[in-house]
């Protein structure tokens, strides 16, 4: 496994399920990742924030979940393993090149019929698409190698990538066509897809302007999340967190006093919560009108490198059925 992958300004982009437990109590349902050391590996939690109670663990790197909140890509060992969230169990397996096992992440795309493979250490391995309806690939990108992340915007007709050599493409999703390429390390869209957020190994994000492309505002950070309205900005620098009016740029609310270091941030789906994982293996969940600590949930030993709660509306389940 390449360490090198927990350096990374890794950006959260926080979606939410109001759940019900047995007893019927609403809860946001949150999933974590953190590289636990050489022994452990990577491991990922799903939390019932209520109970403060970890309802499953997965072995993987980099998770990323279907809209629905159903499945759940993992990495690891070059393979893409897809998970059953309700069940624990693995539904799918992908491998790279001529069937190698060199594959590192997957995106699921807004309306999840695609799937974004890719490998940022391998040569000659490119962006495949893959159609989870026909369950063939559709489509593979030769023009941008060593990919290190890819998201797609909000409305699917845009992709993303940004490779290890900092170089980031914006795709046209129906032509495939490259329509702009940007400097930085990470990348992310708002939530109306009109503006575009970039991440540099320096500590430099910017924001730019989807039509014009000129980039709004730079700030010092190395993780930020847009709230689901897209009015706040919350924008991490060590262990600080600072939350943003994104309409004139003033400083709604900071966050300082952190044990560790503040590796992961998002709001949820209604923007009530904000959830924070930090160096010390500690996760919070903030009550976004007080801006009080609620919950502090324990269970990793390493800084958690992902926080995102699941995308699903309510539904009736059970979850201790998944203890």
């Amino acid at each position: 496994m390449d360490e090198n992958i927990f350096k990374k300004p890794l950006l959260t982009l926080v979606l939410v399920i109001a759940a019900f437990c047995s007893f019927k109590v609403k809860a946001y349902i949150l999933v974590s990742y953190s590289y636990e050391g050489p022994s452990e590996g990577s491991i990922i939690k799903i939390w019932n924030t209520e109970t403060e109670r970890v309802l499953r663990n997965f072995k993987g790197e980099r998770p990323a979940l279907s809209p629905d909140g159903k499945e759940l890509a993992t990495a690891g060992g070059g393979i893409i393993k897809i998970w059953n969230t309700k069940t624990g169990k693995v539904i799918r397996e992908f491998l790279g090149k001529d069937n190698k096992p060199v594959l590192t992440f997957a995106v699921f795309s807004p309306d999840g019929k695609k799937l974004v493979l890719g490998n940022p250490t391998g040569k000659n391995e490119p962006i495949k698409i893959w159609n989870t309806n026909s369950r063939q690939y559709e489509k593979t990108l030769e023009d941008h190698s060593k990919i290190e992340s890819v998201v797609f915007s909000p409305d699917g007709a845009k992709l993303a990538s940004a490779s290890v050599h900092g170089e980031i493409k914006i795709w046209d999703t129906k032509s495939w066509k490259c329509e702009k390429i940007l400097k930085g390390e990470e990348v992310a869209f708002s939530p109306d897809g009109k503006k575009l957020v970039t991440f540099s190994e320096l500590g430099e994000i910017k924001i730019w302007d989807i039509k014009s492309w000129k980039c709004e505002k730079t700030f010092k950070g190395m993780v930020a999340a847009f709230s689901p309205d897209g009015k706040k900005l919350a924008i991490v620098w060590g262990r600080k967190i600072t939350i943003w009016n994104t309409k004139n740029w003033s400083v709604i609310q900071t966050f300082e006093g952190y044990a560790g270091n503040i590796y992961s941030v998002g709001f949820s789906l209604d923007g009530k919560k904000l959830a924070s994982g930090s160096g010390d293996g500690l996760i919070k969940i903030w009550d976004t009108n007080s801006w009080k600590c609620e919950k502090t949930l324990k269970g990793h030993k390493r800084a958690v490198r992902l926080v995102v709660f699941m995308p699903e509306k309510t539904r009736e389940q059970k979850m201790a059925k998944m203890d």
